[in-house]
């Protein structure tokens, strides 16, 4: 496969640089020409720098199973924080978790 590595090589150089074989997990090397440098994902599709469309098969290794930036998921979320994010108490959120589990 052919795709532009314009913007995607320089970024993945200098991360050879700070990270063995550029990545945080070995999982994540495609090789020194072939590891993609992903900037954004939606749905089932992640993009790297150079704008590449690539299907997202690993999905966050399972847990983005509704895909990246998922709309309601996104509200959901922005909806929580606005109340905080971690307490070191319990919260009425957690007991009503664990009553569902």
């Amino acid at each position: 496969m052919s795709y532009s590595r314009e913007k995607s090589q320089p970024i993945f150089d200098r991360a050879l640089n700070v990270l063995v074989k550029g990545v945080s997990s070995n999982f994540r090397y495609l090789g020194d020409n072939e590891t993609p440098v992903i900037v954004k994902g939606k749905g089932a599709s992640v993009w790297d720098a150079d704008n590449n469309e690539f299907i997202d098969y690993r999905l966050g290794w399972g847990p983005i199973i509704l895909g990246h930036a998922d709309d309601r998921v996104n509200s959901a979320v922005a909806e929580a924080i606005q109340n905080g994010t971690t307490f070191a108490a319990t919260t009425s959120l957690e007991v009503e978790t664990a009553e569902l589990v």
